[in-house]
């Protein structure tokens, strides 16, 4: 939409009191651009009583559009000796509910004198596009007005008037939405048009209708069929425009027809970034349905399925001359007005001019057209005289350095370098992790936002399973509590150092016995102990010489009986070979003996005697002496020698108590056998 301002000033001029200050400001104004050419829009002196600046809705624009600050202007007073250096307009735009940004200075020079003191600051032609770089939505322009000057020193400067509603500032307001992805409408002449996409083309899909030039500038309206003739032919060549049948009702369906002075206005009769067609843009258009499957049948594909008259065919049946409208274009047929003002032919033929004349070197020359029947299925190429009047279609006008694409950052299909949105639009950004590898993945997100972190590793994340993984973010369905699983008490026999997992197999038999190495029945594979230990079965005399002595026994229970026998006292009274009263006292130093026995060697008798008692008259000889106690014990042996004290014929010893003197004895020896051979021969020992 183009805001058009209609202003009006006041046929005197308003002059301050200048009473009330040395110097100060009059008059200000901001000069604005919206489309339709620079309005002046006051602040808040307005002597003028111009339109204010202050509330106005400057319009609704599109991405490509231009709305342009072109300058400002400010008018003073100065008295007396007083002095006014300058002016500057100060500016900014932000969007609507945003922090403000700082302001930009533009500055007023000196223009002109008004008389009596009064001055003029300004600056036009500035073209500051007050668009750039701005993205769809609500803005808001903010300004004031300063001057620079001084009140006593008619050279001086350094003091400032503000025009700046007490520091509250001005704000106006205007929109901005996306350049038009064809598909959307446009609006224009406080209509909205739909448009629609045709191979690379976008064109209105309706008939224009348009009471004005782009520029706000008003078509004039010809009824009278005279005066239609007029005004199209020289010397006037005025553009015109009319209702079908001047009945306005018809403009809902047909839209308005136009005469080809209005196509050719400089003016444009299409709104701004948008123009009559030219003869080969409809041929482009003729060619793009031809290719994509409606050769030969161009013309049905664009008319509107409805509101064409019926035909006879060949075969003489009636047959409906209403369109397919594959693509959206819904020709109707409005018919036209001729050159002598009459109508003529609706719902029966549809006219629309291009923009190319059949002489470009002639203001009255043909115009181009294009023109649908109901009984012909093909597009129809003409020309026409430009005083008729006929329909006319906008197309989108193509800008060598438009890059058509999503220019809204917030969807995931915006592309920067896009200069007018092409409706591709269609999926808005959502942030988040997009890397199905993490953890942290959103199926939901289509943009990446960094917060990809935990790398996904596959793996048992049961921490009671056998093959529980702590680095594993993800259960694979691998665990397991089978290969770690035993028994887990120390105390049990089947106790698994490596078991993780209890598996309630724990038993105390196998391993259990005695564990007490002193025990008749100790165990030295048991580890628990049943206290089965006993020290019975086991016990026994361990003393090999004791008389009991238990070769068995791995207990000693002090039961070791023994007899021991120290030594013999021999007291032998004897002097003579016959006598025979030796006397013996054995000692028993162990054990309780209750008799003794003499075992004679070599012939010498055996004696018993019980004890405690004493043996007479033993005879000499060789004895070997044991003690017996009651329970059958007995004790080593002793050598028990009986010998003569002196042999009384020899004078000298007999030890052996053989008879023969031990001088003349060969043998000594009362242990060997021979010891009493009387043909004294060397002794005859055990060995020999």
């Amino acid at each position: 939409m183009r805001l058009s301002l209609v202003l009006g000033f006041a046929t005197c001029f308003l002059l301050p009191i200048q009473s009330q200050a040395a110097w100060d400001i009059f008059q200000s104004y901001v000069i604005i651009d919206s489309g339709s050419g620079n309005q002046y829009l006051a602040g808040g002196i307005n002597a003028d009583g111009a339109s204010a600046f202050a509330g106005t809705d400057l319009g609704d624009f599109t991405t490509a559009d231009a709305l342009t600050l072109s300058g400002g202007e400010l008018k003073t007073y100065k008295n007396g000796s007083s002095n006014v250096c300058g002016g500057t307009l100060n500016y900014r735009v932000y969007p609507s509910g945003d922090t403000p940004g700082a302001f930009t200075a533009l500055a007023l020079p000196y223009d002109s004198e008004l008389g009596g003191g009064d001055q003029k600051w300004a600056t036009t032609g500035q073209a500051i596009d007050l668009l750039d770089a701005l993205t769809p939505g609500d803005y808001v322009l903010e300004l004031y007005w300063e001057s620079d000057g001084n009140d006593s020193n008619w050279l001086g400067c350094g003091e400032t008037k503000y025009d700046s509603d007490s520091g509250n500032n001005f704000t106006a307001t205007f929109s901005i939405h996306s350049a038009g992805a064809c598909g959307t409408s446009v609006n224009f002449d406080g209509y909205d048009y739909e448009t629609v996409q045709i191979g690379d083309q976008c064109w209105f899909a309706e008939n224009l209708r348009s009471t004005v030039y782009a520029d706000g500038t008003a078509i004039p309206e010809v009824t009278n069929p005279s005066n239609w003739n007029s005004v199209g032919s020289p010397p006037n060549y005025m553009g015109a425009r009319c209702d079908y049948d001047n009945d306005v009702s018809n403009v809902a369906t047909y839209g308005r027809l136009y005469n080809f002075h209005a196509v050719k206005d400089t003016r444009g009769l299409c709104p701004t970034g948008w123009h009559v067609p030219t003869d080969d843009e409809w041929t482009t258009l003729e060619t793009y349905l031809g290719a994509n499957g409606h050769s030969g049948a161009e013309g049905t594909a664009l008319k509107s399925t409805s509101g064409w008259s019926s035909f006879w065919d060949t075969n003489g049946n009636v047959t409906s001359g209403n369109g397919t409208d594959d693509f959206g274009f819904s020709a109707p047929p409005a018919g036209k007005r001729t050159d002598a003002g009459g109508f003529c032919c609706a719902e029966d033929i549809g006219y629309w001019w291009s923009s190319t004349p059949v002489n470009s070197f002639a203001s009255g020359s043909h115009g181009m057209i294009r023109y649908l029947q109901p009984y012909h299925p093909i597009v129809f190429q003409s020309h026409m005289e430009p005083r008729h009047g006929i329909s006319v279609r906008c197309l989108r006008e193509v800008d060598s350095s438009e890059v058509q694409g999503c220019t809204d950052p917030e969807y995931i299909e915006y592309d920067a370098s896009a200069t007018t949105d092409d409706g591709s639009c269609v999926t808005l950004v959502v942030e988040g992790c997009t890397d199905t590898n993490y953890t942290e993945y959103d199926a939901s997100a289509n943009t990446d936002d960094g917060s990809c972190v935990t790398q996904i590793v596959f793996g048992c994340t049961d921490d009671t399973a056998c093959n529980y993984d702590a680095t594993a973010t993800n259960d694979d369905g691998s665990c397991e509590s089978l290969s770690c699983a035993g028994c887990m008490d120390p105390s049990a026999c089947n106790h698994d150092a490596s078991a993780t997992i209890d598996d309630a197999s724990c038993e105390s038999l196998s391993c259990a016995g005695c564990m007490d190495p002193s025990a008749c029945n100790y165990d030295d594979t048991a580890t628990i102990d049943d206290a089965s230990c006993e020290s019975l079965s086991c016990a026994g005399c361990m003393d090999p010489s004791a008389c009991n002595y238990n070769d068995t026994a791995t207990i000693d229970d002090a039961s070791c009986e023994s007899l021991s026998l120290e030594s013999i006292v021999v007291d032998i009274s004897a002097t003579t070979i016959d006598a025979a009263d030796g006397h013996a006292a054995l000692l028993v130093n162990s054990g309780n003996p209750t008799a003794l026995a003499l075992a004679g060697v070599n012939g010498a008798p055996d004696y018993s005697f019980d004890q405690p008692g004493s043996i007479e008259g033993i005879a000499p000889g060789v004895y070997n002496v044991t003690a017996t106690d009651d329970s059958g014990c007995e004790s080593n042996a002793l050598t028990l020698v009986m010998t003569y004290a002196l042999c009384c014929d020899c004078g000298v010893s007999d030890i052996d108590t053989d008879g023969i003197c031990d001088d003349e004895d060969n043998c000594t020896d009362r242990t060997a056998p021979n010891y009493d051979d009387p043909n004294n021969t060397d002794c005859i020992l055990g060995d020999d």
